[in-house]
């Protein structure tokens, strides 16, 4: 199997990779665009061209789980290669998602046949129809193969149009920058955003500013007003749509001293952003293990001084984008040392070992509110009303973020569960063989002569040339990759070798080349 590069392997492990795009808001099933009772066949031909057409898909997907079970007991021989564990996770997830497409684009009257659905065959005229239930082939979802979960997420994308250069250019003296966009899972499902691109508008004026998040005509959604965008550093503010945006603040010095905002108007900056519902695609280990949610939070309100002596106290701790892997925080608790010495305060955090974590210095607290963010992860918000004193504050913090998938990925637990879903293949494709023998023996009964002949299932596939059902050709199984171009080629890369079909192992790259340019020709009859 080819090697891949390290660029690609962090793009089939990007948490997006292989996500699927969503149409209904967070919480809200998709509407079923056809009735069951419309799955439905009308001779005996037509069934016994769906039932064997439906085995034929069935043998490409019982030998991509066969690639899948290979490279799942080579993940469970590797000991300390994180090089080959990500290449093998990667490729696992590539292949799941090409599964789900297959069983996605399996389909009768436009409707996936292996999703729980049931089929009335018909068997002509003066024959009592047969029905045929199949199972949910799906790698997520209940009751399906238990290989993959899927949750709701949301990709945001932040850019500029040539609007928003135009109107920027006098802006520029600020520093300031709308550097990304992210999703809030938990958020108010009632109020997310559709899929269409939004403007957002920076009203800057200094340790007071507003952003306004605007639709295409211009008309206001949400509004976050009081914002610190003084000083350096990066600012996270939170909509209550589920979208967080991050502003960096690198001001040049001495630019903005003449300016008074109380008389003056703000400074104006504007961006774009294009907002995806997607469902996102991991692998699954334990169908029981639940996941706690992200996020941070205070063990105890603390607070240094009064409110008659003044007072310095500690709020809205959250979770932020960490800006390197080495320094990343991991879930536990730490202890965040406030040293306060007015405009030059220093914040120390330290984990459950007294190690430390994160470090401020140089801090002006004497504002009325401060954003503190330390880069492996959170940020908090320090307020100041009227201290002036020095002083200490301790402040204890429960922090979660759940770890990427991989790093707890059991490939010993995936290979059983990829065997077991092996077995649900197997007991649908022998009740395709017995419905088909059905069908054929119904047949025979009708036209003895083609039965002393030889000639039943034959009979039955003369109008074979008819296609009754569509998608999943017999090829390599491409993936929907929605992360990047070089995902795409990373993906043709890996199915031109990682095959649907065992047949194909160990052949040569033309034979492979040849293979897949005959899959373009549909085969189903």
């Amino acid at each position: 199997m080819e090697r891949l590069t390290t660029s690609q392997i962090n793009d089939f492990n990007n948490p997006l990779a292989f996500a699927r795009e969503r149409e209904a808001r967070v919480g809200q099933t998709q509407s079923e665009t056809r009735e069951t009772q419309n799955f439905r066949t009308k001779d005996r031909e037509a069934s016994f061209r769906l039932v064997t057409g439906a085995t034929k898909r069935l043998d490409t997907l019982k030998s991509n789980l066969e690639t899948m079970l290979d490279l799942s007991r080579s993940g469970e021989r590797i000991r300390g290669d994180s090089f080959k564990r990500d290449t093998i996770y990667g490729k696992l997830r590539s292949l799941s998602a090409g599964f789900d497409q297959v069983v996605d684009s399996v389909r009768f009257d436009g409707n996936p046949i292996f999703s729980g659905n049931k089929l009335t065959l018909g068997m002509g005229a003066g024959s009592r129809p047969l029905s045929l239930e199949t199972s949910k082939l799906f790698t997520y979802g209940e009751d399906a193969l238990n290989l993959s979960t899927s949750s709701e997420t949301a990709e945001l994308t932040v850019f500029e149009t040539v609007d928003d250069v135009i109107l920027n250019q006098n802006s520029s003296s600020t520093g300031i920058t709308l550097s990304g966009a992210s999703y809030i899972e938990g958020s108010n499902s009632a109020l997310e955003l559709d899929n269409t691109n939004y403007k957002v508008k920076i009203l800057f004026t200094g340790n007071d500013s507003a952003v306004e998040l605007r639709d295409r005509t211009g008309a206001l959604i949400e509004r976050q007003e009081g914002i610190n965008l003084s000083g350096e550093g990066r600012e996270f503010i939170d909509f209550d749509v589920g979208v967080q945006l991050q502003i960096d603040k690198q001001p040049v010095l001495g630019a903005l001293d003449e300016l008074d905002f109380t008389t003056d108007d703000p400074i104006e900056i504007t961006s774009s952003i294009l907002y995806r519902r997607l469902d996102s695609h991991t692998l699954r280990n334990d169908d029981s293990q639940t996941d706690t949610p992200d996020g941070a939070s205070l063990l105890f309100e603390a607070s240094l001084g009064s409110a008659a002596v003044g007072q310095l106290s500690v709020s809205e701790p959250k979770l932020t984008p960490s800006t390197s892997d080495s320094n990343a925080l991991e879930s536990g608790f730490y202890n965040m040392n406030i040293e306060y010495r007015g405009e030059n305060s220093y914040i120390r955090l330290t984990d459950a070992l007294g190690r430390i974590r994160g470090f401020k210095f140089g801090v002006d607290l004497t504002t009325e509110s401060t954003s503190i963010d330390f880069d492996g992860g959170l940020s908090v918000t320090v307020t100041n009303s009227g201290r002036s004193a020095d002083g200490s504050l301790q402040v204890p913090i429960e922090y979660n973020r759940r770890p990427p998938a991989i790093e707890a990925f059991d490939f010993r637990q995936y290979t059983q569960q990829i065997e077991a879903a092996m077995v649900l293949i197997d007991d649908e494709l022998a009740q395709m063989a017995e419905t088909a023998a059905q069908i054929q023996a119904l047949n025979a009964q009708r036209n003895p002569a083609l039965q002393a002949n030889g000639m039943t299932a034959a009979s039955l596939s003369a109008s074979s040339s008819l296609n009754i059902l569509s998608g999943g050709k017999s090829g390599p199984i491409l993936i929907n990759a929605n992360t990047s171009k070089s995902l795409a080629q990373a993906a043709d890369q890996i199915f031109a070798t990682t095959t649907a079909f065992g047949t194909q192992a160990n052949q040569t790259p033309e034979q492979l080349a040849s293979l897949q340019l005959a899959s373009a020709v549909n085969i189903l009859s």
